[in-house]
Formats: structure tokens, C-alpha cells, sequence
């Protein structure tokens, strides 16, 4: 990064536009130039895509907000980069709606106005939020940071779709299982397998881990 902590981009009362490095390098170390429109990259399962077209935002704000961004990407997950970007984004268009000129700023009213509470989306928005303001850049108006520590989130419920065997996010059925292990045995017989994939599928179905590990 190129900003200390605590350091405020304003000069007389006027924010100034800060600038971004030429090259970042995710947690993983998959570097890639942030000034790009949009961001694109491979990182290990994940493919990260975002494009930043569509938010009308002042040379400040849209600086501001590359430069949070940057922080979750060298610090973070992929899948967590993508859910910050996803939400503050969807955030933004609301913002946006029925404006003219662009968006320069994000005050404690527009989050009280625009965010649902009962929305998981939410969760990562005030997170993407509470970096943007640690980090002191501008854009982002202190009454924000006393507005998420008052606006009460929806608890996440975990383990439902394991006990409702949901359909999509839930367990493979017995009957699944068996179906998948039945045309992983026909593709290796049809050779459309290598004797390598075969195995590490079976490794996988045996050691029983999540396709997203």
C-alpha cells in the first residue's frame, strides 16, 4: 500500500485525489495493475471478476474505494474480496439512483436509508465500510462508523441447509452419491478420465471435504 495509517489525504480542507500503485499482489500472491477498469485474475479455485463500470463516482471516492479494495485483496480471501466488492457496489447503484452528478462522499444517512438490516449482504458492506474509514481515506464521513455501531444485523444461520437437506446448499443424498460415484467410474472406463483425476476424486469423496476447499 501506499498510505501509512493515519495519514489523511486532505490538503486545506480539500480531499485530495490519492493515487494507485501500478502493481498489487493478492494474499496468494497473483499480482495484476488496479487501475485496470476492471479487475480480473485467477486465484486458486477462484476466478475474481470486478468491474467497476456503472459507479458514478468522483475521481476521490472511486480512488478512495480502489484503495480499500487493494487492502481486503492483499489481505484477505478471494471469495471474502468478491463479497466486499459485490456489496459495496450494490450499495453504490442504490446511492446513485435518480443522480446526476457523481457521488462524492458516503454519509451515516445513506447507510440508515439505503442498507437492510435483514439483508447477509449487509454484513459485508459494514465491513467494507469500517476498513474504508480506518484507513482515513476520504469519501466516507465519520457519522458512518457511529451509524454501523448502532444499525442491529440479521444473526447468520448456520448448519440449516445440512439439517433441511437443501436441495442446492445442502448434502449430497445417498442416492446422489452414488449416482456421482457411478459416473465418475464410466468416465475413467470411457478413458475420458486420466488415471490421475480418477484417483484424486475418489480422494476427495473419501476424505469428504467441501468442493470450495
Amino acid at each position: 500500500m501506499i498510505k501509512k495509517p493515519g495519514e489523511n489525504y486532505v490538503i486545506d480542507g480539500i480531499d485530495f485525489c490519492p493515487s494507485l500503485p501500478s502493481v498489487i499482489r493478492s494474499k496468494s500472491g497473483i499480482a495484476f495493475d488496479p487501475n485496470r477498469p476492471a479487475w480480473s485474475y485467477r486465484d486458486g479455485v477462484y476466478s475474481v471478476y470486478m468491474d467497476f463500470s456503472g459507479l458514478h463516482f468522483s475521481a476521490v471516492l472511486m480512488a478512495s474505494f480502489h484503495l480499500t479494495l487493494i487492502w481486503f485483496v492483499e489481505n484477505r480471501a478471494p471469495s471474502t474480496v468478491m463479497g466486499r466488492f459485490a456489496a459495496l457496489k450494490a450499495f453504490a447503484l442504490r446511492l446513485q439512483e435518480g443522480r446526476v452528478e457523481p457521488l462524492e462522499t458516503i454519509c451515516g444517512n445513506d447507510v440508515l436509508i439505503h442498507c437492510d438490516a435483514n439483508d447477509f449482504q449487509t454484513r459485508d458492506l459494514f465491513a467494507f465500510l469500517r476498513r474504508w474509514h480506518a484507513m482515513s481515506l476520504p469519501g466516507i464521513q465519520d457519522d458512518v462508523v457511529y451509524v454501523l455501531d448502532r444499525k442491529k444485523l440479521r444473526k447468520r444461520e448456520t448448519g440449516i441447509a445440512v439439517l433441511t437437506w437443501d436441495p442446492e446448499l445442502g448434502p449430497f443424498t445417498p442416492i446422489e452419491q452414488v449416482g456421482i460415484q457411478d459416473a465418475l467410474n464410466e468416465a475413467y472406463g470411457a478413458g475420458r478420465l486420466s488415471e490421475d483425476i480418477y484417483l484424486l476424486a475418489w480422494l476427495f469423496i473419501a476424505l469428504g471435504s467441501r468442493p470450495v476447499q
